[in-house]
């Protein structure tokens, strides 16, 4: 087991790091979901190069509960309307306009 800091977001976070090749991961998968679950980070190595990453979960965000109301109100009221729905071609090429003019935008603006 060897230790490390590794930046992530303007954090530097110490965690356990267990590198593993994949005949042992496969041999005893539910130690090595312990492991994670502890808050070490696993890497998955197979001949020559890393092939899976195992993290432990990320803390649940903070959710604004006005805002949740608000979302699911919006989610619900979409569900709920009985008029005709759009057909996903149309759907599709507005957004495939969408996408192409970003592109454009961002061409011309260098970058």
């Amino acid at each position: 087991m060897i230790g490390c800091a590794a930046p992530f977001a303007g954090y530097y976070l110490s965690m356990p790091v267990i590198h593993i090749s994949e005949t042992e991961a496969v041999r005893d998968f539910a130690a090595l979901l312990a492991h994670v679950r502890a808050g070490s980070e696993v890497v998955i190595e197979g001949e020559h190069n890393a092939v899976a990453l195992l993290l432990p979960p990320a803390e649940a965000p903070v959710v604004d509960p006005e805002h949740d109301a608000w979302f699911r109100a919006q989610v619900q009221e979409a569900l709920d309307d009985p008029g005709p729905g759009i057909p996903s071609d149309e759907v599709e090429a507005h957004f495939g306009r969408r996408r192409a003019a970003s592109l454009l935008k961002l061409a011309g603006n260098g970058g």
